[in-house]
């Protein structure tokens, strides 16, 4: 989503500074991975060296929670290898980032202007869409406006005649 007066380009030039920014740190990453493998191979030898008892899980003892805790293992090894596995990753989270940098940006202005709120216009074929249903809607909320500027000037004329009769009568 973008702003009202915005291009779409801002939103691919925001992108493309979201990644310029946070460049990938393969540093941190290789890094993880060395201590991952030197904890392995700590773990594998102190294994080795203590020999303990095999594992006999009780009949209190979830079967499967083993399974789902090394689940969550091998997901979070494998997720920042994601960029590698599937391309365009990066590219999606910064434009993810960067739609919701501007969905923030919407809602602040909408918040801050009151009455006279930022108008939030979806970018796509929606586009026409939504811009016709809000002059739809600012020509009825117009038209409601002029009613009640009507309605309201009727009913202080109805008052006003309402006070001269009453006038009229104390005179007589």
């Amino acid at each position: 989503m973008i702003l009202r007066g915005a291009g779409p380009t801002d939103l691919s030039t925001e992108v493309d500074s979201l990644i310029a920014a946070n460049p990938p740190p393969w540093q941190w990453i290789l890094s993880a991975f060395v201590i991952l493998a030197a904890g392995t191979a700590g773990s594998y030898f102190l294994w080795k060296g203590l020999k303990p008892p095999d594992f006999m899980p009780s009949s209190d003892y979830a079967t499967y929670a083993g399974l789902f805790i090394m689940a969550l293992a091998i997901e979070r090894i494998l997720e920042p290898f994601s960029g590698l596995f599937v391309p365009g990753t990066k590219r999606k989270k910064a434009a993810s980032r960067a739609t919701a940098a501007w969905a923030k940006h919407a809602q602040t202005a909408a918040t801050a202007s009151g009455r006279r709120a930022a108008v939030v216009v979806p970018v796509g074929p929606a586009r026409k869409a939504v811009a016709a249903n809000q002059a739809a809607a600012a020509q009825r909320a117009a038209a409601a406006r002029t009613a009640a500027t009507a309605a309201q000037r009727e009913a202080a004329l109805a008052r006003t005649k309402f006070h001269r009769a009453q006038a009229a009568r104390g005179r007589s």
